[in-house]
């Protein structure tokens, strides 16, 4: 198990899953609503996206943005935020996988395919973006507007059964 992104790491026709940490697939839409999208690098918790309506709640500018995800009250979890820099990556990793797969505008237009992150630049006037798709990211001037994809981390898939420590996949 790759703790970075969550992903099982294959050796031959064995995929090995730590079940003790209780990590399942990415991707896998939980009972509450919210998709498991790997392991925050951050916090070494589950990562848990927050689907949204669509089209998105709208464009927001970076503050707002921040306070939108802060105030969100989803799936019955209110404690909602902005995804770091860290974590984008592991959610650019996993965007295909599973129910993330729809998650995300893969465009990459202004400003749809613009994801607002909490973490600022050094000068405190612009904030981290991140891209979907085959496009990148970087830092992006707090006065326009981007997309919000709330998330929240918490134990790793507790909502699945225990998967068996290992399972074989016939050639």
């Amino acid at each position: 198990m790759n703790a970075q992104t969550g992903t099982l790491e294959q050796t031959s026709s064995t995929f090995n899953v730590n079940s003790e940490k209780g990590f399942s697939q990415i991707g896998a839409k939980m009972d509450d609503g919210t998709v498991y999208a790997g392991i925050s690098p951050v916090t070494g918790e589950g990562l848990y996206v927050a689907p949204q309506p669509s089209p998105e709640p709208g464009y927001f500018k970076w503050q707002e943005a921040m306070e939108y995800a802060e105030e969100l009250d989803a799936h019955n979890y209110s404690d909602w935020r902005l995804p770091t820099k860290e974590e984008f990556r592991v959610l650019k990793t996993n965007q295909y996988k599973g129910a993330l797969k729809d998650l995300f505008d893969k465009k990459g237009n202004y400003p749809t395919g613009h994801y607002w992150s909490s973490d600022e630049n050094f000068h405190r006037d612009s904030a981290y973006v991140q891209k979907f798709g085959d496009y990148g990211s970087g830092d992006f001037s707090k006065a326009c507007s981007g997309y919000v994809r709330a998330v929240r981390t918490g134990p790793a898939l507790p909502n699945l059964p225990e998967l068996p420590t290992a399972t074989t996949i016939a050639p």
